[in-house]
């Protein structure tokens, strides 16, 4: 009989382990850890469960002492009494009886008759009724029947504890354990550089709050271009006519469609979730207090916002997380969620699959390393809703190695026949060598060769022990030659390479030089370097990754544009310049001028930074100072370097206006409107110069 794909086991605890494959290591393990002991039941689908020694196709994967005692047979039913031989009457005097087949007839003796017999007359016999079912047989006296066979039970949801320490219980889990059991109250949570507050209503999370002014929610909505600073500005103002609300105000003084605020409001809502998820230290205080149902707005489905927040976390976070348990085989169980209410995107329901309860994550990234992410994100969120367990071994035992799947039977092979014969010898070296070994007629199964064949490919792929010294003397080598590198020559790829291409050589060049690879004993600067030469592979890979981008690359190249930029000044340039553009608008001049300077300094080829740092010096300085000449240059220098830069044009054009040029400012606002058809300013602009 086949042995079955899956088992599920249920110990003598109550406790539904699985499904799990079929292994006799991973049933050891939980054998030797005290999981499984007593009376076990085993079931193939879930819902029969059985005692392992009426199983015959599973009962071998289990010690002896843990199958349990057989179900007792029913007695068979005893054979039932021969009936009573029946008479059947004869015509004619001197009729006789007629004995049954088998009986002893009469010493009686019947004359015979000359006259003829009247044909026998056919009466119908009555059998015997059956005899009674015999009574089923007493059970042994110590059988004890199985409990009956029902659906396993969820599990309760942990209470939720009024306070505690974020070094002992993560964020993530209370925030699970608020979706899991319905519960309306705020946690608030004190971390070291701010304090949030998250509020749930029937276990969905519905509002969040933080002491923190970077996440205000009027600052991140300016940040992602939803409102303006002015309607900000004028929002706030009119706040407390709206109970204090901003978003209240802003829908009340129709300065932004309702609709367009969802999405941002929950990303906002989320970030503040994921500063929380991300402590590693602080504490956190649980109420039972509502949110005003004024301020109240539903985030999402309870398990769609989590599973966003967690796959915003860096990876390399949930891996430290999960480093006590990297090692040891994953056991799937019943937790206190369904899995399906937990949002799987199809990466991540497929990486759910590989949990079999023989693999551990370390196993399985290793096999799996385009979907190592999804591996490593579903693990950490099943453990913390006690979905999963894992299998810890004894001090000082290695786990071992999975079970190799079942070859097919076939006749034994002979072992090789050899013959040791003399070989000519060296005088004075007498020796006896063995010649070739003489292979038995019956050549070897195909498997055999093909296993032999991989496992001489695995030992020539395994990596020679190399020292830290070695090792650094090749990876700075490796830094200073990728500053001559273009991005196909970094992931050793052509030109005509495409994206699958491309995506083959960063994950396998990630194998080598990630950051996550770097052994603990090792010098710090391995790391540096590491980091340095994958921060070149993961922007090679950005580029050359998506179609458009790398045509564009492939287009920069025959023009020569081959010249390595450093991509963290500019992002660091573009930060510091959308926060001067705030302030500019704010009418925060002097400040905006030092932060300007600071992005010119991370990217002075970029125009638009001059057309501002001009605008803004014009405004800082006082009339007629020098300071104004400066920044008319600076508004040339932009238009130098952007001949297309419509805030340089409205720029100009403004302070023409001021200054009493009208023709200069016409012909500046006519430029911007052109570039920017939907310049809201410069349109006024003309409207106002047009009027006689």
């Amino acid at each position: 009989m086949a042995a079955p794909s899956q088992l599920y086991i249920r110990n003598e605890m109550g406790q539904t382990l699985g499904p799990i494959a079929p292994s006799k290591v991973i049933i050891a393990q939980l054998v030797e850890q005290g999981v499984l002991k007593g009376k076990l039941e085993v079931s193939v689908d879930g819902v029969n469960y059985a005692a392992p020694v009426d199983m015959p196709e599973v009962k071998e994967f289990f010690p002896q002492a843990l199958w349990g005692v057989a179900k007792p047979l029913p007695e068979p039913p005893k054979p039932a009494p021969a009936p009573a031989p029946a008479t059947v009457p004869m015509a004619g005097p001197g009729a006789r009886k007629i004995a049954e087949p088998g009986t002893r007839t009469s010493n009686v003796t019947t004359p015979l008759r000359a006259e003829k017999l009247e044909p026998k007359k056919t009466v119908p016999v009555k059998a015997a009724p059956p005899p009674p079912p015999p009574p089923p047989a007493a059970p042994p006296s110590d059988y004890t029947p199985p409990p009956p066979i029902t659906a396993p039970a969820p599990i309760a949801v942990p209470p939720i504890a009024d306070a505690g320490d974020l070094g002992k219980v993560g964020a993530f889990r209370l925030l699970a354990q608020a979706a899991g059991s319905n519960v309306t109250g705020v946690f608030h949570f004190y971390i070291p550089d701010r304090t949030l507050g998250i509020y749930f209503r029937k276990g969905s999370a519905e509002g969040v709050t933080s002491s923190n002014s970077e996440d205000a929610l009027g600052k991140y909505l300016v940040d992602h271009h939803v409102v303006t600073m002015d309607q900000l500005v004028q929002a706030e103002t009119a706040a407390p006519q709206f109970g204090g609300d901003l978003i209240g105000a802003l829908m009340g003084l129709a300065l932004v469609n309702p609709s367009t605020l969802f999405g941002p409001l929950a990303q906002h809502a989320q970030m503040i979730m994921q500063f929380a998820v991300l402590a590693a230290s602080g504490a956190f205080v649980f109420r039972a207090e509502e949110l005003p149902s004024s301020k109240a707005l539903p985030l999402g489905s309870r398990w769609g916002v989590l599973g966003e927040v967690l796959r915003k976390v860096p990876i390399s976070d949930l891996k430290r997380r999960l480093a006590d348990v990297f090692a040891l085989p994953l056991v799937k169980s019943h937790g206190w969620v369904n899995l399906q209410e937990l949002s799987f995107t199809p990466h991540e329901a497929r990486a759910v699959g590989y949990f079999d309860g023989v693999h551990s994550l370390a196993q399985l990234v290793a096999t799996f390393p385009v979907e190592a992410d999804h591996i490593i994100r579903v693990a950490y969120l099943l453990r913390e809703v006690d979905a999963i367990s894992f299998v810890a071994l004894r001090p000082g035992r290695a786990m071992p190695a999975p079970e190799p799947a079942a070859m097919p039977a076939m006749a034994p092979v002979p072992a090789p026949v050899t013959a040791a014969v003399p070989s000519p010898a060296p005088p004075k070296r007498p020796a006896v060598a063995a010649v070739p070994s003489v292979k038995s007629a019956t050549p070897a199964p195909a498997w055999a060769a093909a296993a032999a064949k991989k496992a001489r490919i695995a030992k020539a792929a395994e990596p020679k022990p190399i020292s830290f010294e070695q090792e650094i003397a090749n990876l700075r080598g490796r830094a200073a030659k990728l500053k001559g590198e273009s991005h196909f020559e970094i992931l050793g790829l052509t030109p005509s390479a495409d994206s699958q291409a491309v995506k083959f050589a960063y994950f396998r060049l990630a194998k080598v030089y990630h950051p996550d690879t770097v052994p603990p004993d090792a010098p710090p600067e391995t790391t540096k370097l590491k980091e340095a030469i994958f921060s070149s592979v993961s922007e090679a890979y950005r580029v050359l990754g998506e179609d458009v981008s790398r045509a564009q690359y492939i287009e920069d190249l025959k023009y020569g544009g081959t010249e390595k930029v450093d991509v963290a000044k500019l992002l660091a340039a573009e930060e510091l310049f959308n926060r001067a553009v705030i302030l500019v608008k704010n009418r925060r001049f002097a400040d905006a001028l030092k932060i300007l300077d600071e992005a010119i300094g991370h990217n002075p080829d970029e125009g638009e930074f001059y057309a501002w740092r001009g605008y803004a010096k014009y405004f800082a300085s006082a009339e007629k100072s020098p300071e104004r000449a400066k920044a008319l240059d600076d508004l040339r220098l932009a238009l130098a370097r952007n001949d297309r830069c419509a805030p340089a044009h409205y720029f100009i054009g403004h302070i023409a206006k001021l200054q009493g040029d009208a023709a200069t400012a016409l012909k500046h606002f006519k430029r911007t409107v052109e570039l920017a058809p939907n310049h809201v300013d410069a349109r006024r602009e003309l409207r106002l110069l047009a009027k006689p």
